[in-house]
């Protein structure tokens, strides 16, 4: 509920006055929940909030593919010390590395895709590791700059955006996203994301 009053304060105030008017009703009188229910899915996280890069690094350990992203982008990725596990039924826990550009008011987290017992998101199998972009000067970030910086990277086959349409009609997309947001919020939950001023 912090991300939502934070984000959406004056939505946070329309849905506490709905609250005090069903809770001032008499019970004969109470409308269908319905009519009360707010769809917080992409309103919380929405595609301008992340941007995800896929890279294709098969057998690479984290440790070797950060130290190569950290001297080509001359980044400081570190471990965070914490791990994000997807959901119910995932037997292990990925790990996390964070990089904070104050300056672009940029993070970076590098998540991998897959372990040995399984693989996150499942619509891309052959994806071995996730950058992922947030932070408020996402809408200045020069991506062109940043792939042609990975690509540099001699470990790496490939570096590409991930292109998603959460409101389109790709089932695929929407269904990645939707991942995608479930980490974001996971990450806000263990207080990895940083917050600029």
């Amino acid at each position: 509920m912090w991300i939502f009053r934070n984000r959406f304060p004056e939505a946070a105030q329309i849905y506490s006055k709905q609250i005090l008017t069903f809770a001032s009703l008499r019970p004969d009188t109470y409308p269908a929940m319905k009519e009360f229910t707010l769809d917080l899915g992409e309103e919380i996280v929405s595609e301008k909030d992340i941007q995800a890069i896929a890279l294709h690094a098969p057998g690479i350990p984290s440790y070797q593919l950060v130290h190569y992203i950290n001297k080509n982008l001359d980044w400081k990725l570190c471990h965070t010390q914490r791990y994000y596990q997807p959901g119910i039924g995932w037997d292990s826990s990925l790990e996390i590395f964070s990089h904070v550009n104050e300056l672009d008011r940029l993070q970076w987290l590098l998540v991998n895709n897959q372990d040995e017992k399984g693989v996150w998101i499942q619509a891309a199998p052959e994806v071995n590791y996730w950058l992922i972009l947030t932070g408020t000067g996402l809408e200045f970030h020069d991506m062109e700059n940043t792939l042609d910086r990975l690509g540099k990277i001699p470990i790496l086959f490939y570096a590409c955006a991930y292109p998603w349409h959460p409101k389109g009609k790709n089932a695929k997309s929407r269904q990645v996203f939707k991942q995608f947001q479930d980490f974001y919020l996971n990450m806000e939950e263990q207080q990895i994301l940083f917050h600029f001023d």
